[in-house]
């Protein structure tokens, strides 16, 4: 995943090594701070709602053990409901919205 945010990883997440482990942990780590910028509540499910998806979408997206990547539409969704220095795009979507 792109490193272009100034929110930092923790350690136990950086010092992971790199596998499909590591990048759910990061997409989760990331729906996580979102619902907190995104909501007084802070949950995935307000986050999910907010981006036009079903309550539970997120929740399903950050622990099934196959996905680990946001589809783009929603990775700008995200986007536009935290604002692009929070969390931008291509965090969520790795290689398909940088130049």
């Amino acid at each position: 995943m792109s490193n272009k945010t100034n929110i930092p990883l923790p350690r136990w997440l950086r010092e992971m090594p790199d596998s499909p482990e590591k990048r759910r942990n990061k997409t989760t780590f990331f729906l996580r701070i979102a619902a907190l910028y995104a909501t007084q509540s802070g949950t995935m499910g307000s986050l999910s709602e907010l981006c036009g998806k079903p309550p539970r979408y997120f929740r399903d997206v950050a622990f099934n053990a196959n996905r680990g990547v946001i589809q783009p539409d929603v990775a700008a969704s995200i986007e536009k409901v935290v604002g692009r220095e929070v969390l931008p795009r291509d965090i969520l979507a790795p290689g398909v919205f940088e130049r």
